[in-house]
């Protein structure tokens, strides 16, 4: 039996009210779209900012696809102007932009265990997201047995070397001297590698579809209360799916 999801702009933060149908729950919009509009930040690189006031925001490029996977595509923007860790994965004095948003389907959740919950009643996404935890506990599993594999290895050779040492300094012992030593560390490394480009497929199918099940039920946007996400940061969040419903303002 599939479960269909229609989630309520306020029963996202007054609860779910559930109707049944058959055995299937669906759930449903309390009310019409309301308009609003929002004046809140987006932080971003200087030179970033430079080219959105010129070609405005865009979520089809490579680094703009890289966002947690628990979270939809969209562009991401907080309620204060201060800086909140990390961008683009470089610590620094990074611009902070103030935009002018119009949505018509807030979706207000608390966290992203909550926006989590409410997604998962799909099937299909679900299905995806098993999908990805799986290969996160795979690869944890392979991971760890090649380094085990290869600290083994290491504690040999060091051995042999410092054996081998007519005085009582220790070695130092590269892992490009000893072929096998090499090897196992170059196993190790492919499987990370290719850990993280899996993870990062499997991802965006997992956005992909959160996004597109947003979509589907008539939202355009979440307003995320306790944002806790990558670079240490917790901030009010609000993320578009709609680029084009963000317009830069000049600076106050």
């Amino acid at each position: 039996m599939s479960t269909h999801l229609a989630i309520g702009a306020v029963a996202a933060l007054a609860g779910l009210a559930a109707a049944s149908s058959r055995g299937a729950r669906t759930y449903r919009w309390a009310g019409p779209p309301r308009p609003e509009v929002f004046r809140v930040w987006h932080q971003t690189t200087p030179e970033a900012e430079a080219a959105i006031r010129v070609q405005g925001f865009r979520i089809d490029l490579p680094l703009a696809r890289r966002s947690d996977h628990e979270m939809p595509d969209g562009v991401f923007l907080k309620f204060h102007d201060r800086p909140i860790g990390v961008v683009r994965g470089v610590v620094m004095a990074p611009s902070q932009m103030l935009v002018e948003v119009r949505v018509s389907g807030v979706l207000r959740v608390a966290d992203r265990a909550h926006l989590s919950g409410l997604l998962r009643r799909d099937d299909a996404y679900q299905a995806l997201l098993y999908d990805r935890e799986q290969l996160d506990r795979d690869y944890t599993r392979t991971v760890d047995d090649l380094e085990a594999k290869t600290d083994e290895i290491y504690r040999r050779v060091w051995e042999r070397a410092q054996a081998a040492r007519q005085d009582s300094r220790r070695v130092r012992v590269m892992y490009q001297d000893d072929p096998e030593l090499h090897a196992a560390d170059q196993q190790a490394k492919a499987a990370i590698e290719e850990w993280g480009r899996l993870s990062h497929e499997k991802s965006t199918l997992v956005r992909e579809r959160g996004t597109d099940l947003l979509r589907e039920l008539g939202y355009d946007s979440v307003l995320m209360e306790r944002d806790e996400g990558s670079g240490g940061r917790t901030v009010r969040t609000l993320v578009v799916l709609d680029p084009e419903n963000v317009t830069p303002l000049d600076r106050p």
